[in-house]
């Protein structure tokens, strides 16, 4: 390896993780490890400016850009699942308010049901008129 390649690690991190593993039998880790559900590759244009930003947010986490870029997109595909449930419970609440709203309600309250006879009211006699 040239000088002019860089590590991903320091070499010394390297060094000590390949010592490790050449002393420790890791078969256990491997049996009860998480395994990772295979993973697919894109091409993504973006400007300039929005790639040395996310490269930059990235740096400052200590990840890879790549592993930053995807860390947002997977929770924006977990946020935008989320709205969509909440979507639909808020539509559920509208249809039943407006069910409650448009459908007549029946009501038990006999005072309200039945029906009263209208009566015609009495009228005083009018005083303007005279009779000759």
């Amino acid at each position: 390896m040239s000088n002019t390649q860089k590590l991903p690690r320091p070499a010394e991190e390297l060094e000590a993780l390949a010592s490790y593993y050449d002393e420790h039998d890791t078969a256990d880790e491997m049996e009860t490890g998480k395994w990772v559900e295979p993973m697919v590759t894109t091409s993504l244009r973006l400007p300039r400016e929005v790639f040395e930003q996310l490269k930059e947010n990235a740096r400052r986490e200590g990840k890879r850009h790549t592993a930053y870029i995807r860390d947002i997109l997977e929770q924006r595909v977990h946020d935008s699942a989320g709205d969509a449930d909440d979507l639909q419970q808020i539509n559920h609440k509208l249809d039943t308010l407006l069910k409650a709203v448009t459908t007549p309600q029946k009501t038990t309250s006999r005072a309200t049901t039945k029906k009263t006879p209208t009566r015609k009211r009495a009228t005083a006699p009018d005083k303007t008129k005279r009779s000759a």
